[in-house]
């Protein structure tokens, strides 16, 4: 996936907040077509979504987009690959996050959690919960 297959993942990271906030509609949307998701580009999504965060100030505002970004899903193929990507992304950025920021990714971790236990309820697919649980 070349980046500019895809440029709303640069705009992730904007800081201008309206159009970070048409980048994640636009993800959505995205998301919402795709039958597969290969890992290495979920990762790239991730990072994306990552530094959207990081750029987001405001409590409310970062509470919002963190419940929107543990919304986003691909279809149930590409769930897997979505939800080991977000923890591959996290644990190798988790040691970059200031103590200003680090209230928010807890908040974005939580909302993961959660969503992805959901999941492993609704398919039956607890091993992968066990294995995040287990780090």
């Amino acid at each position: 996936m070349a980046a500019t297959a895809l440029p709303f993942i640069r705009n992730l990271a904007s800081s201008n907040s309206k159009l970070r906030t048409q980048s994640i509609s636009t993800l959505e949307s995205y998301l919402s077509t795709r039958q597969t998701l290969p890992r290495d580009e979920a990762q790239k999504l991730w990072t994306g979504l990552f530094y959207a965060l990081w750029m987001s100030d405001r409590a409310r505002a970062q509470q919002h987009l963190a419940d929107r970004i543990a919304s986003l899903a691909p279809p149930d193929a590409g769930l897997e690959s979505w939800y080991a990507s977000f923890w591959e992304v996290i644990s190798r950025q988790w040691s970059s996050i200031d103590a200003l920021r680090l209230d928010k990714f807890l908040l974005l971790v939580r909302r993961l959690l959660a969503a992805q236990v959901r999941w492993a309820v609704r398919s039956g697919e607890f091993g992968l919960v066990a294995g995040v649980l287990k780090c």
